[in-house]
């Protein structure tokens, strides 16, 4: 949320009304890019996890009676899909591009 914060106000305003020295703008991108790898690995370390448990079927909904060994399984699921648009794809995608072409 933060990253976006700030994105959305490096890319709407005409004239920012805070000065970034060209050094911290590569920090700030890197280290969302980086950010945005971790959550993508964690995520996909979880749900090959639960499929492989069979806690999660083909259409990404988490069977229910699951195992009281995978509780922290479950959890994980629950928050990844309540965190609905959190490190989208094209969210993140979109604030690069406009970057770049800013």
């Amino acid at each position: 949320q933060v990253y976006r914060e700030l994105f959305e106000e490096i890319l709407e305003a005409d004239e920012p009304n805070f000065f970034l020295v060209p050094s911290w703008i590569f920090d700030i991108l890197q280290e969302f890019v980086y950010q945005f790898q971790g959550f993508c690995q964690i995520r996909s370390a979880v749900y090959a996890s639960a499929r492989k448990q069979g806690i999660l079927s083909d259409d990404g909904t988490i069977q229910e009676g699951s195992s009281s060994q995978s509780t922290n399984l479950v959890e994980n699921l629950s928050v990844l899909q309540n965190a609905g648009d959190a490190w989208e794809v094209e969210a993140v995608y979109g604030y690069l591009h406009r970057m770049v072409h800013r």
